[in-house]
């Protein structure tokens, strides 16, 4: 029974991790919907997937800076079954692919 705690009280600890879809989502806090088809993750959310996964994204305004694409206004991402919402996202290449780095994000599963 010590241990069922102790796991408890150390998953609890930790950041949220996603594994799905060729992508990994890590965030400070998660939140699912009764059915899993909506989720949102809050507070340093880093979506990184493979750059070979094809996505699309728009948004109202898009900025350069060092490298690093930063999307603002009304952000929405697609990609396989997923539309993520978002208010601002900063992309960079990183060593797996693109790495998408939010404060809070949406992800619908269709």
């Amino acid at each position: 029974m010590k241990l069922l705690k102790v796991l408890a009280v150390v998953a609890i600890a930790l950041p949220s991790v996603v594994l799905a879809n060729q992508h990994v989502i890590t965030a400070n806090k998660q939140v699912f919907s009764s059915d899993s088809k909506t989720q949102t993750y809050l507070g340093d959310v880093h979506l990184s997937f493979d750059d070979k996964n094809k996505f699309q994204t728009t948004s109202n305004n898009v900025s350069f800076n060092n490298g690093d694409t930063v999307m603002e206004g009304e952000v929405v991402i697609t990609f396989n079954n997923i539309t993520a919402v978002t208010d601002k996202v900063t992309f960079s290449k990183s060593d797996s692919g693109v790495l998408a780095k939010m404060d809070e994000v949406t992800f619908t599963y269709k």
